[in-house]
């Protein structure tokens, strides 16, 4: 990408928290190529991983309006003051550098050989674990 994680995020966030349909939404979270974001394990992961705390969060506050019938809008502990929207950026900074992915993913799924992976998950129900594994 030719800009900057903040830069990215912060243009994200104005252009659907400004948005109509914005109004309904108080937290985007940003994820790279190599999440799917219908996935929530996919993107829990990316969020535990990748995001860093204060640095990767991009607040909106003021000009971006809320329905009343958003619930932290209406019972939050100010309801009366603007209420904050936020850019959760679920990537790395060198995610903008390049479209290599940096490092190597430490999960099930990429750490072992297939042949490895198909003895396990043919075996999955003989370790007491439920039927079928989802997003192993």
């Amino acid at each position: 990408m030719k800009t900057t994680p903040e830069t990215f995020s912060r243009q994200v966030g104005e252009i659907v928290f400004s948005s109509k349909p914005g109004r309904f939404v108080p937290k985007i979270f940003i994820v790279g190529d190599n999440i799917d974001p219908s996935d929530l394990h996919e993107v829990v992961w990316a969020e535990a991983t990748k995001a860093q705390p204060q640095d990767s969060d991009f607040f909106f506050v003021g000009n971006y309006p809320t329905y009343n019938l958003v619930p932290y809008a209406t019972h939050g502990p100010n309801p009366h003051d603007p209420q904050a929207k936020v850019v959760r950026l679920c990537m790395l900074p060198v995610e903008f550098e390049t479209l290599d992915m940096p490092g190597v993913e430490a999960s099930f799924r990429s750490s072992y050989p297939e042949e490895i992976k198909r003895k396990v998950l043919d075996r999955w129900g003989t370790y007491r674990y439920k039927k079928d594994p989802v997003n192993i």
